[in-house]
């Protein structure tokens, strides 16, 4: 008898946890179904700049479409800087040849700014 009645009570109590549980979370998401005021669009001057860190090794294969993603895309990053960190696949090379960059000279960093 003890066992049936602890049982119902562990159930009661988990139904009710369940239930505050679910009545919390939406009152806290009823906010993102409001429907809120439109911004206005930044002006040109006032646009957010992003940078792009694009960590390669020995992605020789696939940096290339990577960062021919990132630069067509509508509004590009306005600077991408790619860390190789001691790649033995001829990613540098492939950096170097496909964007017309030199390699760094040792402690020297090589950019690509995307343009405008």
């Amino acid at each position: 008898m003890a066992g049936g009645v602890l049982a119902w009570s562990v159930g009661i109590a988990y139904i009710a946890y369940d239930t505050l549980l679910q009545a919390f979370t939406g009152w806290k998401t009823w906010a993102l179904l409001r429907p809120t005021a439109p911004t206005a669009a930044p002006s040109r001057g006032s646009r957010v700049t992003v940078a792009v860190i694009v960590a390669a090794h020995n992605e020789a294969a696939v940096l290339p479409a990577t960062l021919g993603a990132l630069l067509a895309q509508h509004d590009p990053p306005e600077e991408i800087l790619v860390a190789d960190d001691g790649s033995t696949d001829r990613t540098a090379e492939v950096l170097f040849a496909r964007h017309g960059l030199t390699p760094p000279e040792p402690g020297e960093t090589s950019r690509v700014v995307a343009g405008r």
